[in-house]
């Protein structure tokens, strides 16, 4: 009248993992009436198919329970590469923060230098102008005095005893 019940799962617990769940309602139960009817043999054969069918759900169960235990590993496997590259992101992150304060600082050194060496050219053209002032009026007064002389050695005079 029953097919027969699965056969039990090689490797799974003996025991189940979780309480049976409650009793069906009374009105999917055989009731007594058709129960007393049955025999010994038949009522131990509907007993069996129930506890089969208990036992494939409590199998499903545990494999369903496997599957999210997969999947919650996977999920925690991804949490760690996240979590280490995650690490290795903020050290490069830190690595390029430190080394844009040093090109900040290197250029604002390399201005600074640029501002002191304008300085600089402004005070050398500025010394310069000046002595070549200087060397241009000694100049000016040399050929001021080299202008007579020369008229005297034009002339043939002697000047101090020189000819």
């Amino acid at each position: 009248m029953f097919p027969a019940p699965p056969p039990p799962l090689v490797g799974y617990p003996s025991r189940p993992l979780a309480p049976p769940p409650p009793p069906p309602p009374s009105d999917a139960l055989a009731s007594e009436a058709d129960l007393a009817g049955c025999s010994k043999e038949e009522i131990v054969r509907r007993l069996r198919w129930e506890e089969a069918k208990k036992l494939a759900a409590l199998v499903q169960l545990g494999w369903l329970i496997q599957g999210v235990n997969q999947q919650l590993q996977e999920h925690l496997r991804e949490i760690r590469e996240l979590k280490a590259i995650n690490g290795q992101l903020q050290a490069e992150n830190c690595e390029l923060r430190n080394l844009c304060c040093f090109l900040d600082e290197d250029q604002l050194k390399a201005k600074c230098l640029a501002c002191h060496w304008q300085i600089f050219k402004h005070h050398v053209v500025q010394v310069l102008r000046y002595e070549v002032a200087g060397c241009l009026r000694k100049l000016a007064g040399l050929k001021g005095l080299l202008t007579p002389l020369s008229l005297l050695y034009l002339s043939g005079a002697t000047v101090n005893g020189f000819s």
